[in-house]
C-alpha cells in the first residue's frame, strides 16, 4: 500500500517537551504516533475489510511465518538390570 502523510497541529513547547521525554524512553513521536494510528485502524476498520486490504497489497504473503518449534528427543528412562546367567 502507498503511505501518505498526515499533518497536524500542535502546541511547539508541548511537542519539545514529549520529544525530549521520549527520547529518555529510547522512542520518538513519530514512532508514537504511527502506533496510536495502527491502534486506531485496528479498532475502527473492521476485520473483514482489513483482511480484505491485506489480499489486495499482498502484505499476507510478505508476512514472516512462524518458526516451527525444536522437538526435543525423550529422555531415555532408567534401564531394567540385564538377566546373567
Amino acid at each position: 500500500m502507498q503511505k501518505i502523510t498526515v499533518t497536524l497541529s500542535f502546541d511547539d513547547e508541548k511537542l519539545r517537551a514529549l520529544d525530549a521525554y521520549l527520547k529518555m524512553q529510547n522512542s520518538t513521536v513519530q514512532k508514537k504516533l504511527e502506533e496510536a494510528m495502527g491502534q486506531l485502524y485496528a479498532e475502527t476498520v473492521p476485520k473483514p475489510v482489513q483482511e480484505y486490504l491485506e489480499v489486495l497489497s499482498g502484505s499476507k504473503a510478505k508476512r514472516p511465518t512462524p518458526k516451527p518449534q525444536p522437538t526435543t528427543k525423550p529422555k531415555p528412562g532408567p534401564t531394567a538390570p540385564s538377566e546373567t546367567s
